[in-house]
This record gives C-alpha cells, sequence and structure tokens, in this order.
C-alpha cells in the first residue's frame, strides 16, 4: 500500500512512496486505492481522501479581437485570488473579470493560476 505525503494546509501532494521522507508540514497517509502515473499533476488530499483538483470554469467572450486598442476579450467567473498570466506578467483577479484589449497583431498569451485548480492557459489572437 503507498504511502502519501501531501502538504497539510494547502493537500498539495509531494510524493507517493514505500517510505515517505516527511518535511515538518507534511502529513502521510496510506492509500488503498492505485496511484496512477500524473497524480500527482491531476489531484490532492481533501478532508483525508485523494480527490481530482478542480478545473476553473472561465468563460471567454471571444477568441479573437480587432488591433485597435478597443476591441476587447473578456474572461468571467474568474475565482477571486487567481492569478491572471498575460504575456507573461501576473495580475491577481479579485473582481471575477479580465478584460483584454490590443494595439498590434499577435498573440497574446493569457493563463490562470489558483491551487487547487488546475492552471490553464490559451491565446487570443490580435488582428
Amino acid at each position: 500500500m503507498p504511502l502519501i505525503t501531501y502538504d497539510r494546509v494547502t493537500g498539495r501532494i509531494s510524493q507517493v512512496q514505500n517510505t515517505p521522507a516527511v518535511r515538518p508540514d507534511d502529513q502521510v497517509m496510506n492509500y488503498s486505492g492505485t496511484f496512477k502515473s500524473g497524480m500527482l499533476q491531476t489531484h490532492y488530499v481533501k478532508d483525508d481522501d485523494v480527490v481530482p483538483r478542480p478545473v476553473f470554469e472561465i468563460t471567454t467572450s471571444k477568441e479573437e479581437i480587432a488591433a485597435d486598442g478597443e476591441d476587447s476579450a473578456r474572461f468571467e467567473n474568474i475565482p477571486p485570488g487567481t492569478v491572471a498570466i498575460v504575456n507573461g506578467e501576473e495580475h491577481v483577479v479579485e473582481d471575477g473579470t479580465v478584460e483584454l484589449t490590443a494595439d498590434n497583431p499577435g498573440e497574446i498569451t493569457v493563463g490562470f493560476r489558483l491551487w487547487p485548480y488546475i492552471e490553464t492557459n490559451g491565446v487570443i489572437v490580435a488582428k
């Protein structure tokens, strides 16, 4: 039976093995299920159980905008505290929305990160 080492506060799983190397803030639990490759990235511990990490339910108004500085793509339903990464720059979202405009043609890379959600990213094209 594998042992799962995870962070007591966040539930982030750090390792799965027979003999864990435990840090002071880690918790260890026996796991009776089958822990498959990749589950470190897709699962976490919540209420003493290994569960899938939630996915963002962010909506996007459109994936293509005019490069005129006025047309915009709007992302909504973003959980407060999410870090939005726009072309490598990080911004904390407090009001649940991000609106993007562009003055020049090109691709705008957009990502969203907030534990325990699975990080997501995409591209808005400005023409």
